[in-house]
Formats: C-alpha cells, sequence, structure tokens
C-alpha cells in the first residue's frame, strides 16, 4: 500500500518502511527502523512507495466497514496540535531508535492520521525555547513532515514554560498531543499541562523512555553522563538497580496520577514498542473526548 509523497522528508541514515496496515476495525500506521541500509536504499524505497493520499484513503475506506468508518470519524474538523520535545535528553537511545527519532515517527503518523480525518494539524517543536512552530491548518502535513524530517535535538529541557507557551499560542480549543521524556517533577508537569487544559484543550501525553532509562542495565563500573548539563557521574548499575526501577516506576505512576486529577491522559512508553500501541491511545482518547461532547 502506497503512502503519502512528503514522508520522503523524514529521510536519515536509518531505513524508513511505513506500512499502512489495516486490522478490521482501523487503520494503524507501523513504522519499522533497520540500521543497516543506506540512505540512498531508503529514498529508493520511500520513492516506490510514494503515491497520491485520495488514493491510499480510498484504499483504507474499501477495507473498513461504515460503522467503523464513522468511529474513526467520530471527531472530525478539530484542530489537533502535536508538541514535540527536542531537548538533549531525546537523543539517548541504546538501540537502533533514539527516542527523538522514535518521537519523530509517533508525530508524523498521528498527523498524517489526523489529517485524514479532516482535523487541522499543526506542529511545536521545543527545547529550552520554542523551535518551530507549524500552526495547525488542513494543508500543513506536507510543512509538518519537512518541519520534523529537518529536525535536531539540542539544549535543555524545559517542559512546563513550554507548554504554557503552547498555551498562549492556541487562540481556539481544540487537541494538544505531547511528546516528551518528561525529566521534570511531576508537579511541574501537571502545571505545564494545566495551563493546556485551562484553556479548553483535550490532552494525551505520551512518555517515551528508552529501555536502558527503564532497566538501568550492565554490569561493572560506569560513568554516565547528562545529555543536557554534561554532568557525568560514575557509578556500578548492578548496586542501584532495583532502587533505580523502583524510582523510575514511581515517576511514571505519579505523572498518570497527577495528569488523571485534571482530565489528561497518560500513555507511558518505551521505544522498542510498536507503535499500534500509542496509537490504538490516541484513537480511544479521540472516541472518548467525541463521546464526551
Amino acid at each position: 500500500m502506497s503512502v503519502p509523497r512528503p514522508l520522503r522528508s523524514l529521510r536519515n541514515r536509518l531505513t524508513l518502511i511505513f506500512a499502512l496496515i489495516v486490522f478490521g476495525a482501523i487503520g494503524i500506521v507501523y513504522f519499522y527502523v533497520t540500521p543497516r541500509l543506506e540512505e540512498q536504499l531508503v529514498q529508493q524505497k520511500l520513492t516506490r512507495l510514494a503515491a497520491s493520499a485520495s488514493r491510499e484513503s480510498e484504499l483504507i475506506k474499501d477495507e473498513i466497514t461504515s460503522h467503523d468508518q464513522k468511529r474513526i470519524e467520530a471527531d472530525t474538523n478539530a484542530a489537533v496540535t502535536f508538541a514535540l520535545d527536542a531537548s538533549a535528553s531525546m537523543d539517548f537511545g541504546s538501540g537502533p531508535v533514539t527516542k527523538f527519532t522514535y518521537g519523530r515517527m509517533l508525530v508524523a503518523a498521528l498527523a498524517w492520521l489526523s489529517q485524514r480525518q479532516g482535523d487541522r494539524v499543526g506542529l511545536v517543536t521545543f527545547s529550552g525555547d520554542l523551535v518551530e512552530v507549524v500552526p495547525p491548518s488542513t494543508r500543513h502535513l506536507r510543512l509538518i513532515l519537512h518541519t520534523l524530517g529537518r529536525a535536531r535535538p539540542g539544549g535543555a529541557g524545559q517542559l512546563r514554560p513550554m507548554l504554557e507557551r503552547t498555551a498562549s499560542l492556541t487562540t481556539r480549543t481544540g487537541v494538544t498531543v505531547v511528546v516528551s521524556d518528561c525529566y521534570e517533577d511531576p508537579v511541574a508537569v501537571q502545571k505545564g499541562v494545566g495551563s493546556l487544559r485551562g484553556r479548553g484543550h483535550d490532552v494525551i501525553l505520551f512518555h517515551l523512555l528508552d529501555p536502558a532509562e527503564r532497566d538501568l542495565p550492565g554490569d561493572g563500573a560506569a560513568t554516565f553522563e547528562d545529555a543536557e548539563s554534561g554532568e557525568r557521574l560514575p557509578l556500578r548499575p548492578e548496586a542501584l538497580r532495583e532502587k533505580y526501577q523502583a524510582q523510575v516506576a514511581g515517576h511514571r505512576a505519579e505523572l498518570a496520577r497527577l495528569l488523571a486529577q485534571n482530565g489528561t491522559d497518560y500513555v507511558g512508553l518505551t521505544t522498542d514498542q510498536p507503535l499500534d500501541v500509542a496509537l490504538h491511545a490516541y484513537l480511544e482518547h479521540r472516541l472518548a473526548t467525541s463521546r464526551v461532547r
């Protein structure tokens, strides 16, 4: 099945293969990343896959029932803004995919899906300051994909003030999708998201972690460096692993608890998970909010 031509802007040194798989009721966008092929092969693959979005939409409609089509499109014509954390900590990856690469692919997939539903889609990337702003529009999918393609992580992360600034940029209520590794105090994250909720936005937050950040693997002495501050810390992972894992789990649980208090959906993800986990969560969020309205 073909993919929109603008996805070729997401080229990098990994092999990025976009496949649309329809599982009975809903369309799910998968990105598979393989690190061994040359960039030229990536472009050749994407060129072969490229075709018009209108043909793709027709293929989707042929494979899902009218009932499920209505379910997917229950909340159309909304303004959906994707807020992607581009701080230096997002550049970490213990496997073939960094958190930032995973986040870019996730935002690209959700933006494409939202645009297919008739939503206006926009993008904000941020680190220590707002880096890129693409206002929501039904015509901005191509611009969003090109912006994601050239985006690079860097700088110190400040999630709360960036979410507050994102809230100030929006003049109409809609949906805000936040993608971040959330290396901040949960209360600060709650207050940042609260600025969006206070303006009437529905918010879903995808909390990205690398499996190594969750598990602290390895044995023997090692030195860990903070990607944003450069601070180094020598330690033995096996001596701290149990306590570390408990603290990470506690941080995630506290984020989920606090965000639930103001009606925000929290979805924890690791970069070794397939994207359908996130896409299912997004569609369920949209369905739930459309019922409320």
